[in-house]
């Protein structure tokens, strides 16, 4: 459960808007607004879905989707989340490779490493460091040290929910962190720079 009432997690199917129990209507109209307007757009042109935790009526599903779309995003309806769609809320690595799924918080002081690729499901606190052959995947708040394809690959990414590192690099290649934490992004190697891009690009 999110403090906020409110958790967003992105599927293959678009994003997902968790509506916890414990919440009334206008608690969960003020947190997704504070969300959205924190996302500065990156969500813009995304298509959702809502999974509330409780019963929520027709008139206040209306207030949340009018809400919501505000912003930019397309409604898709609502629809029961299980286990199986709820196993697919990380970006998917390439088939083919070898995935190290890490599930905890990597905390300051604590290196996480893979040959291929890494997905870590939590979050990458300052002083913390992941890095792996392949693409990184940042279930959570990147907020420590991480480096993609340090074998030389370039075409490994890096993915955060909450995307803040102190430093990141691809395939050798270093930038500066962003100068705000930014959601939901993916960095890329374009040449010898690496560009950062919303998860969902606008349609």
């Amino acid at each position: 459960m999110s403090r906020s009432g409110i958790s967003i997690k992105g599927t293959r199917e678009g994003l997902v808007i968790f509506l916890d129990a414990g919440y009334d209507l206008e608690e969960w109209k003020q947190n997704l607004k504070r969300h959205l307007e924190s996302a500065r757009g990156f969500f813009q042109g995304a298509r959702f879905l809502l999974h509330p935790r409780r019963e929520l009526p027709a008139e206040q599903e209306k207030e949340i989707v009018e809400l919501v779309s505000r912003y930019g995003l397309i409604y898709l309806g609502r629809k029961k989340v299980g286990t199986a769609l709820a196993t697919r809320t990380q970006p998917r690595p390439p088939a083919e490779a070898n995935t190290h799924l890490y599930r905890s918080h990597v905390r300051a002081g604590q290196i996480v490493s893979a040959a291929e690729n890494l997905v870590v499901v939590g979050d990458v606190h300052p002083g913390a460091r992941v890095e792996a052959g392949g693409s990184v995947i940042v279930c959570g708040n990147l907020r420590g040290e991480v480096a993609a394809g340090k074998d030389g690959n370039p075409s490994a990414v890096i993915v955060a929910y909450r995307f803040a590192p102190l430093r990141l690099s691809i395939a050798g290649v270093s930038a500066p962190p962003p100068p705000s934490s930014l959601v939901m992004v993916k960095a890329r190697l374009e040449g010898k720079s690496i560009l950062l891009e919303p998860l969902f690009p606008h349609r």
